[in-house]
């Protein structure tokens, strides 16, 4: 065992990251410590999400009292280690802590989704002008991050194609971008998973899935239209909605649309393998798990191309991508499918092969990989869920 632990910091854990810390710890033969300055956030928690099921990392929480004075020590403590550092700007008080571990030449690595450039909330909805503000500052602030950190942070796990590129522009050497992603293990199970069963004949009614928040980032709306576009055409394309939020806004008169309530959380893989395919129709997510679940149900994915997991549609073939907010591409791929059966059972059969290139214990290994590779005057290493 490494005597020297692997240390994270995140505002929260959740486990779209704490699956693959624990596989690191495995990988790298050492502890895994995890700080946190909160166990749970409360927008997550509205959403359905729970505090992290993993427990095999040793979790602490930062007082709030003397936030910089116990992570300050903590990174004396651990001058010897590796720090991961999670989202900063989801807490800012981890950027001094960073030029913290930077003036003790202590190696530190960023893992971040990109920030976004729509100006709908993250977690809620926010009002038009607040959030025109928000995406007019925020490419500045990643400057200032870059002029802080580019020369001190040994790299960046780089969550989506959006997010390398933001973090090039701020001023971070390509060389220390690695493409990264989010990763939970395979959860269904093989009697419930109708993995391989897709028939080529015509189906009655062909059954699409959405899972997500009731907000307007999620592109929710988006599914109005196209729904009503479906029943005009006399498509038999009905998509189910699992979700928590706000119902009132839902239509309640499509009946190609049916709200469905909220998947039990760790259940999503679960609920998937029952339907023909996921749609995922978002204007902007950092990753989006749910292409994940999906993939690990062996269900195809239609997502928009500002989906940040639609890299692994572009990696594995597992389904297909339309023009973020394009409702007449959304419609003419919806449409292709239903008229061309084949191309979903293939795609199909891809979702099932990528499984397992999708699993946390490959990305564990990628990121001790890269941890290797700087032993090595930063050998590149080829990301494996990204079509270079």
């Amino acid at each position: 065992m490494n005597k020297n632990p692997i240390i994270t910091w995140q505002s929260v854990l959740t486990d779209h990251q704490a699956y693959t810390y624990e596989a690191l710890g495995s990988v790298a033969q050492a502890k895994v410590i995890s700080y946190v300055a909160s166990i749970e956030d409360k927008d997550r928690k509205k959403q359905g999400w729970l505090d992290s099921t993993v427990l095999s990392n040793s979790r602490f929480l930062i007082p709030h009292n003397n936030f910089f004075s116990y992570c300050f020590g903590a990174i004396r403590n651990n001058r010897n280690s590796i720090h991961i550092f999670a989202a900063p700007f989801m807490d800012w008080r981890f950027i001094p802590c960073m030029l913290y571990a930077a003036h003790l030449n202590v190696k530190f690595y960023i893992i971040s989704e990109p920030y976004s450039p729509r100006s709908e909330g993250y977690l809620n909805e926010v009002s038009q002008p607040l959030g025109a503000l928000k995406v007019g500052l925020r490419p500045y602030l990643y400057r200032l991050y870059g002029l802080m950190l580019a020369k001190s942070a040994a790299g960046v796990f780089a969550i989506s194609q959006l997010a390398y590129f933001q973090f090039k522009s701020a001023g971070f050497r390509d060389a220390n971008l690695f493409r990264f992603g989010y990763f939970v293990p395979r959860k269904v199970s093989d009697k419930n998973s109708n993995a391989g069963e897709f028939s080529e004949d015509v189906k009655p009614i062909v059954k699409a899935i959405y899972v997500g928040s009731l907000i307007k980032r999620k592109g929710v709306d988006i599914l109005f239209d196209v729904c009503e576009a479906l029943q005009n055409q006399g498509s038999k394309i009905v998509i189910d909605v699992y979700g928590p939020g706000n119902t009132d806004w839902l239509p309640i008169n499509l009946p190609n649309f049916v709200y469905k309530g909220v998947i039990p959380f760790g259940e999503a893989q679960e609920v998937m393998s029952r339907y023909d395919f996921v749609i995922v129709p978002s204007r902007h997510d950092g990753w989006g798990v749910a292409v994940n679940e999906a993939i690990l149900a062996g269900i195809p994915v239609i997502c928009s191309n500002e989906v940040g997991a639609s890299a692994l549609i572009d990696r594995f073939g597992c389904g297909v991508k339309f023009k973020s907010r394009d409702v007449s591409e959304l419609l003419c791929v919806l449409k292709n499918l239903e008229n061309n059966p084949s191309l979903l059972k293939n795609m199909k059969q891809r979702a099932i092969n990528a499984g397992q290139f999708i699993d946390p214990s490959v990305a564990a290994n990628y990121m001790f990989s890269v941890f290797n590779s700087h032993l090595f005057n930063n050998t590149m290493i080829d990301s494996p869920w990204y079509r270079t």
